[in-house]
């Protein structure tokens, strides 16, 4: 299984440079892979959670997709609580949902049930985190698109201090190691240290939760042992913006806003207008985002996914990598007219 992937991602990965994003490039519309087949009828929809604007958009867009296909949807959340989503799935598999798309929140956690699943004839279709074995998969490699936003904040660093000496320019990774896909994504942007010889990372702080409040307690503390820092790299989108709220604020310890920057990964539409609002220095520095498909984009693929299990159809067909790219505010606006 995990050769088949390294194959195709090899083969479908997009990675789109953060100078040469033009409107043109964008996946603006994938078309539906098909009509359904009669091997699978009702589709359940497991995400990570739904507490976020962006998770709860996801999760009714896949369901109203999965439903003008002609399934049987519905979906449930467990709020990133591993044990509850075992639980929903396992559930779900009672149900006689014949196949269950979800994202993990951890693939090791949940791999015996999906085996156990399977086992019955269930179709299992895995976001982002793969389980040891599954029928299916959509996503982008969270290490890759945690190197991406390393790769965003290196080019910064050339582009702004051209002259800088090596280990000059002060570097904190902001990270959360909640789930696999969160480990994945810091394991990636950790290779800044080998993207930019001006960086020096000085501090990796990890976070115990997901939230703007802890990335904001977090940068507090930061520039009190470490002031100098330049380029925070955040590991997820709401740790960006809570670093983002802290650099920014009235109070900030930061008197030139041009000389620090954010870098971060996901899709948020905050994100979006905080990158393309950063070049005036004054109420955003998140400068780049390593980020994938737009939803509209991602959702099909998903469907499309279901569509060719539903008759029958394995193989490459089934494993489909989510295009990345690497927004930043030269190309976000032709972005955000396609998300």
């Amino acid at each position: 299984m995990k050769k088949v992937l390294a194959l195709v991602l090899a083969a479908m990965m997009l990675l789109v440079s953060a100078a040469a994003l033009a409107e043109e490039e964008l996946i603006l519309t994938v078309e539906p892979a098909g009509t359904k087949g009669d091997q699978i009828n009702k589709v359940a929809y497991i995400p990570m959670s739904i507490t976020s604007d962006y998770f709860l958009a996801m999760s009714e867009l896949f369901t109203k997709m999965f439903a003008e296909a002609g399934f049987e949807t519905e979906y449930t959340s467990p709020d990133f609580d591993s044990i509850r989503q075992q639980e929903i799935f396992e559930n779900y598999v009672t149900q006689g949902y014949d196949c269950i798309v979800v994202f993990p929140i951890n693939a090791a956690s949940l791999s015996s049930a999906v085996e156990q699943a399977r086992a019955q004839g269930v179709k299992v279709v895995c976001q982002v985190n793969m389980t040891d074995e599954c029928d299916g998969w959509v996503g982008t490699d969270a290490s890759e698109l945690g190197q991406g936003a390393a790769k965003l904040a290196a080019d910064w660093v050339e582009k702004t201090f051209p002259n800088a000496a090596d280990g000059s320019i002060a570097c904190a990774i902001l990270e959360v190691r909640t789930d696999d896909n969160n480990n994945q994504l810091a394991d990636g942007c950790h290779k800044v240290k080998e993207l930019s010889s001006k960086l020096n990372v000085v501090s990796t702080i990890s976070v115990p939760e997901e939230t703007e409040a802890a990335a904001q307690q977090a940068m507090e503390n930061l520039f009190i042992t470490d002031p100098e820092v330049q380029v925070i790299i955040a590991v997820t989108g709401t740790l960006a913006k809570g670093a983002n709220a802290y650099l920014t604020a009235m109070d900030s310890p930061v008197a030139d806003l041009s000389q620090v920057a954010v870098f971060t990964t996901g899709s948020d539409n905050t994100l979006f207008e905080n990158v393309a609002a950063s070049p005036e220095n004054t109420a955003s520095v998140i400068r780049g985002i390593s980020s994938y498909a737009p939803m509209a984009v991602g959702a099909q693929i998903m469907t499309n996914v279901v569509l060719n299990l539903s008759n029958g159809i394995t193989g490459d067909a089934v494993f489909q990598a989510d295009p990345q790219y690497l927004l930043t505010p030269e190309n976000i606006g032709a972005y955000m007219g396609a998300h």
